[in-house]
């Protein structure tokens, strides 16, 4: 697995380095690093042997790109769902009598952590369940925290889904490479990693927004 950390501090090194000189946005500089490196990579291998790049190539966008059309659509859909459904969802909370700024505080940031993991084993992607639940989120004032502590506590929910939901690009990929599903990858594998992250990242957003507030 060491030329993947060499890959990763590459690609780190090279972004920080381009972003720092030209002022682009870090997305626009990945989107162009990625394919070069990825080009130099593909190259090596054929040096040591593999396949010529036309071939590669070739089998990447006919037979392998065609293979991840279901992480793919997952993806797309997830995030056009959530923007759809957001705005016709608050009012309906809002409607239906319950206020979360009303909830204490630390049930309100705790409950991000826990809340977006389990709706992903309920077929919503991180994606689409924090695009859902963002326009609920309370003001960061009337919590009475620092708004970097609201957005610490939905980071930690969408990874630890990220890593657990069977619906997720990231485990569907997984399970397709190790001959699995994504289920057994995300609860057999990823579970008892998920269950003591919910414990210490539950813990550290309370810490972020009371002891260090």
């Amino acid at each position: 697995m060491s030329p993947l950390l060499v890959l990763l501090g590459l690609l780190g090194v090279s972004v920080l380095i381009l972003q720092s000189l030209t002022g682009l946005r870090i997305i626009a500089i990945v989107l162009l690093v990625v394919p070069l490196m990825a080009t130099c990579w593909v190259l090596l291998q054929k040096r040591g042997g593999g396949a010529p790049l036309r071939s590669r190539a070739a089998d990447f966008v006919f037979r392998e790109l065609p293979a991840y059309r279901g992480e793919v659509t997952l993806l797309m859909m997830a995030g056009f769902i959530g923007t759809v459904g957001a705005p016709l969802l608050a009012p309906l909370v809002k409607a239906s009598g319950f206020h979360p700024e009303d909830l204490p505080p630390a049930l309100v940031l705790v409950s991000f952590v826990w809340i977006i993991p389990l709706l992903g084993q309920l077929g919503m992607n991180p994606i689409l369940a924090v695009t859902l639940i963002a326009p609920l989120v309370p003001h960061a004032d009337q919590l009475g925290v620092p708004p970097e502590v609201i957005v610490v506590a939905i980071t930690a929910g969408w990874a630890l889904g990220g890593v657990s939901s069977p619906f997720t690009a990231t485990t569907l990929l997984i399970g397709s490479f190790g001959n699995v599903s994504a289920r057994h990858v995300g609860l057999r594998w990823n579970g008892g990693y998920m269950l003591c992250l919910l414990i210490l990242l539950s813990a550290w957003v309370l810490i972020l927004g009371y002891l260090f507030n």
